[in-house]
């Protein structure tokens, strides 16, 4: 959930953000330290920007076999189909298509054409090159 809390606030989907905040709150077993850690996060983050998504998301086609389900570019998995998509992590977005790179570090991807609006040459979670 840090990662997708990560890329969504990235993106400037705080919607998004503010629900893996609370699953990072609501981890078993973490010590009460990282919880008030993330708590406080959370606080300093929503207090500047309202969990509120500055853009409206895309709808489109579920790109699962015999699925006609519509989903948003930031939905991780289809309700109807369950096929499960990979998050961007320089936007949150869900990767639909084959244009991505993979990190040789830490192996998670991104949308190549974020990666170039972004003018980034580097991994947007690890920042190996």
């Amino acid at each position: 959930y840090s990662l997708i809390a990560l890329a969504a606030a990235n993106n400037g989907s705080f919607k998004e953000a503010s629900k893996a905040f609370v699953k990072l709150e609501n981890i078993p077993n973490q010590s009460p330290e990282e919880k008030e850690k993330f708590e406080r996060l959370a606080v300093s983050m929503f207090s500047k920007f309202p969990p509120v998504d500055s853009k409206k998301n895309v709808m489109m086609e579920c790109p699962g076999k015999n699925c006609t389900a519509k989903i948003s570019d930031i939905d991780t998995h289809c309700m109807e189909c369950g096929s499960y998509f990979s998050a961007c992590m320089a936007s949150g977005q869900s990767i639909l298509n084959k244009k991505i790179y993979t990190c040789k570090t830490c192996k998670h991807k991104a949308l190549t054409r974020e990666l170039q609006l972004l003018n980034s040459k580097y991994c947007p979670l690890c920042h190996a090159k």
